[in-house]
């Protein structure tokens, strides 16, 4: 099953998912989490790599 979305939708979900993967692995790494650290940290390396298994559509890019 691919996914694959416009260029510009592509971007939006990269940079937000990279975002909520950041803060997810800072609260791990400061503590802030308590026991649930680690889950959070596994949980945003997953979410920050998750854009690599979603496709670019690029025959809409080339229209424009």
């Amino acid at each position: 099953m691919a996914v694959s979305l416009d260029p510009r939708t592509y971007f939006l979900v990269d940079r937000l998912s990279k975002l909520v993967a950041l803060v997810l692995v800072v609260v791990f790494l400061e503590g802030a989490a308590g026991s649930l650290g680690p889950v959070l940290g596994v949980l945003g390396v997953v979410i920050g790599l998750a854009t690599v298994y979603i496709e670019v559509d690029e025959e809409e890019s080339a229209e424009e």
